[in-house]
């Protein structure tokens, strides 16, 4: 299993809405394009996120180093 912590460069994580394919860009904007999505430091900043939005099974997307992305479920 892997880990979250992290120091800020070693981690990016954002917010993926799997019912629309989208990602949070800022102020109730969405894209497709994971690159242009908002990186957020913590994951308290995502579930607020969640919850402002009503996103009842969005996702984590964390990308470490150059590998892929990995998705975890947040819980809102």
């Amino acid at each position: 299993m892997w880990s979250i912590a992290r120091t800020k460069k070693e981690a990016q994580h954002r917010l993926y809405d799997p019912a629309s394919g989208r990602f949070f860009v800022r102020n109730g904007e969405w894209t497709d394009d994971e690159a242009q999505a908002s990186c957020f430091d913590d994951v308290v900043s995502l579930v607020q996120l969640c919850l402002r939005y009503s996103l009842k099974d969005a996702e984590m997307s964390v990308q470490t180093g150059k590998g892929p992305s990995k998705r975890v479920p947040l819980f809102a």
